[in-house]
């Protein structure tokens, strides 16, 4: 009888474990598993027909802003034309102001067509943050866009054919953009965005990454939940045993 005994309490430790390594398995796999990158703001990438001629100038699109809270881990471009260098920067609007949030380094594009861009450093974004790009003086710029479309709105750097924008102003120096004529460091009175900068355009740019919100639980938290259970119980059980 002691020999049944310590067989059964010994069969009864062994669920126990193996429920425990379930357990954990089940959390590790939920919190653990990558998840996809998203389109956190921008257009989608096409070939548009056109690509612009001006360098030394900070595109903004004011329509296809961020639409949620999130962190941005890379950014794509379809590029009408390959060899050119360019910047990607994120301004948060304010009040009376665009505040600097953060930029990517200068990058080459490799390609015509889709180009992705892994980030160094994550990019902690808010809903409504304009994506923006800058050319550098003397690049061929590369995202295709599109002329005349309704609801689409880009901005730039006004008089940018006399009043170019040097590289040394940028890589995180950028004073705030104001309604008034703000600058940037190191680089030229912008004159404030003007009228005449407002233009139904869209380009295809993406920025990527994850939105805050954690998804729904799947089918691996249930499990989780489930064997969290069943294991409440056979140590209950057991505990009603001895």
């Amino acid at each position: 009888m002691q020999i049944l005994g310590t067989a059964f309490v010994e069969a009864r430790r062994r669920r126990w474990r193996l429920l425990v390594a379930i357990l954990l398995a089940c959390c590790c796999l939920s919190t653990g598993t990558a998840r996809a990158l998203t389109v956190l703001g921008g257009s989608s990438l096409t070939s548009r027909g056109n690509v612009d001629g001006a360098t030394g100038i900070l595109f903004c699109d004011i329509v296809n802003t961020v639409t949620a809270s999130g962190q941005a881990d890379a950014w794509s471009i379809y590029a009408g034309q390959a060899g050119g260098s360019l910047e990607m920067e994120v301004y948060r609007p304010t009040v009376s102001t665009w505040q600097f949030v953060a930029s990517s380094s200068m990058v080459t594009v490799p390609s015509v067509g889709v180009n992705t861009f892994n980030l160094a450093m994550p990019i902690s974004v808010q809903a409504g943050d304009v994506i923006c790009w800058y050319y550098p003086v003397g690049t061929a710029p590369a995202i295709s866009f599109g002329y005349g479309i309704s609801g689409q709105n880009t901005i730039w750097n006004l008089n940018y054919a006399t009043n170019q924008i040097p590289t040394s102003g940028l890589g995180g120096n950028q004073q705030n953009l104001a309604t008034g004529g703000s600058y940037i460091s190191g680089g030229v009175n912008y004159g404030a965005f003007g009228a005449n900068s407002y233009v139904n355009r869209q380009y295809s740019i993406q920025l990527l990454g994850t939105f805050t919100p954690l998804p729904e639980p799947g089918l691996v938290s249930l499990g989780c939940l489930l064997a969290l259970s069943l294991l409440r119980r056979r140590r209950s059980a057991s505990a009603s045993i001895i």
